[in-house]
């Protein structure tokens, strides 16, 4: 049978100082020549596929916590290495030869042995050279060593391809570059300092799920790194780009998301016996900052096939958002624009600011040409009409807060409505054409459940009513019957119930220009009544009890 691991030599230099700190205290380690043998067998299992599944699989807890481990390591050294890779699924054999690691020390004790290795990661991977170099400054009291990681289009699906853990979405393509210089700092045996700044791209990545529909993809993701700190708890980073991504949402019949269903089952939780833990002092919060994020010319599709009878389905395209001075501390506010486009859903705008901690967001928003009929999957179910034609366009200003409950405002909102025609299902003749409508000087104010309207103004409508020879009038079939629960339909109404409805003000109404036929089937022959250049005006309207 083939050798899966062995080596050469191993030279190991122990420290006297072990006897004193009752620890292993190793001064210099070399090994020389090592090898690994690694199968990828037809079925995706590997031939150490036991220790990944124990490795894997959840560590009961512990009775009481475990001590940490006292050792120090230092000068380690790998001359030489060699790993063998067979690929029984690809149907490739891989080989990394003269692997040469160069690590300074690795320890959880102070100690005073002499630092003679540099960080060094070299190696020839199927021939090509790899190296990543880096340097140890050892100090008086402090030891600091930086190590530059630079990849060139590393290619990532080879990498998921070779995931011991199943994955439920497959890497198509993608590339990864990188320029991150990792600083790392120890005070005797303490870590004092872990940072890394530089900058990081992904390019012409590409996710589709275990079906082989399309999920994600994006041309270009970049990031300009000032410093991310670890032991400090803060990032740093001056931009961020995304070009040109999209994404397929899609909600199945049984309202499972497909992007949530390609991320990994979460494990169920094990009971864990019950211990008494001390109160541990509170972490301090990670903090970040963004100089500017941009998205450029995004596309996102749009299915939900939980629509019955009709899926509602829509594309969304020229997606762009821009983000300035994002932070989530110092009471810092962003700038934030968005934009984006859609197939028959009209164009969207937005342009506001965005506070992080807490959440507060205030800003305006506006659409223009939304298309009324491209919604009515999601009305189908309670209306008994088709929408045959109409546009809506709107803008208006928000306030909003986020603490213990959620502080929404509305203010100088207006919205209007063109062409608007509604017909009863399989008729060809409109009941109602409503060539204009506004709404205008809208506010609205959900702690105080109220909405105040300024104005409505309706022009030229035509209206046709009828009952038929049974005596229904049409408009009474226009919201289908809902089944309603047994326990709901007898459950009394709750004491107070009229005090939490929201009220309604409305300034002023004006209707000009409408035009109205009734016709009645029920007297034989059927009589019909028509009526020409209506106008109304109706003033100071709520729902509000006590008023007129």
């Amino acid at each position: 049978s083939a050798v899966a691991a062995g080596f050469d030599e191993l030279y190991v230099r122990l420290s006297y100082t072990s006897i004193f700190r009752f620890a292993p205290v190793v001064s210099a380690v070399r090994l020389t020549r090592p090898s690994l043998q690694v199968t990828r067998r037809a079925d995706r299992s590997y031939n150490f596929q036991d220790l990944i599944d124990q490795a894997l699989a959840p560590a009961p807890a512990p009775a009481e916590p475990a001590q940490p481990l006292r050792f120090s390591v230092n000068n380690i050294e790998i001359d030489g290495g060699r790993l063998a890779f067979d690929d029984a699924v690809a149907g490739e054999k891989h080989e990394v030869t003269d692997i040469r690691l160069g690590v300074p020390f690795f320890s959880s004790l102070p100690s005073q042995v002499d630092i003679d290795v540099q960080p060094e990661l070299s190696a020839r991977v199927n021939g090509a050279p790899l190296a990543i170099k880096g340097e140890t400054h050892p100090f008086k009291d402090t030891n600091e060593t930086t190590v530059d990681v630079n990849l060139d289009a590393l290619s990532l699906p080879k990498l998921a391809d070779y995931s011991p853990v199943p994955l439920r979405f497959v890497l198509e393509s993608g590339s990864l570059d990188t320029r991150i210089r990792v600083r790392f700092v120890t005070r005797g045996a303490k870590a004092v300092g872990l940072t890394a700044s530089g900058t990081a791209g992904l390019s012409k990545l590409s996710i589709r799920d275990a079906a082989g529909s399309p999920l994600v993809a994006f041309e270009r993701f970049a990031a300009d790194i000032e410093s991310i700190d670890v032991f400090g708890r803060e990032a740093k980073v001056r931009n961020v780009r995304l070009e040109k991504p999209t994404a397929a949402v899609v909600r199945a019949k049984d309202g499972k998301l497909n992007l949530l269903e390609a991320l990994p089952a979460a494990p169920a939780p094990e009971a864990a016996p019950k211990t008494e833990v001390p109160p541990a002092a509170e972490a301090k919060a990670f903090r970040f900052s963004v100089e500017d994020i941009a998205i450029t010319a995004g596309q996102v599709s749009l299915a939900d096939l939980s629509v019955t009878p009709r899926p509602f389905r829509t594309e969304l395209g020229a997606i762009e958002v821009g983000i300035r001075q994002l932070a989530n501390h110092g009471g810092r506010r962003a700038q934030v624009t968005a934009s984006f486009a859609t197939d028959g859903l009209g164009a969207f705008r937005h342009e506001g600011s965005l506070q992080l901690a807490p959440i507060v967001a205030e800003g305006k928003v506006s659409g223009e040409g939304f298309r009324l009929a491209r919604i009515y999957p999601y009305l189908e179910p309670i209306l008994n009409l088709d929408i045959a034609d109409g546009t809506v366009a709107f803008e208006a200003g928000y306030a909003l807060a986020l603490g213990e409950t959620l502080d929404l405002k509305v203010s100088g909102a207006s919205a209007s409505a063109s062409t608007i025609v509604l017909r009863y299902p399989g008729e060809k003749d409109a009941f109602v054409r409503l060539p204009h409508a506004q709404l205008r000087d809208v506010s609205a104010d959900l702690s105080k459940r109220q909405v105040v309207v300024g104005e409505v103004l309706a022009k030229g409508g035509v209206v046709n009513a009828h009952r038929v020879a049974d005596g229904t009038l049409k408009f009474a079939r226009l919201l289908k019957e809902q089944a309603v629960p047994a326990a709901s339909a007898k459950e009394p109404a709750k004491a107070g119930a009229a005090a939490s409805e929201w009220r309604i003000d409305l300034k002023r109404s004006v209707i000009e220009g409408f035009a109205a036929t009734f016709t009645d089937e029920v007297p034989q022959p059927p009589v019909v009544v028509k009526v020409t250049r209506f106008r109304g005006l109706a003033e100071n309207w709520s729902n509000a009890p006590g008023t007129r």
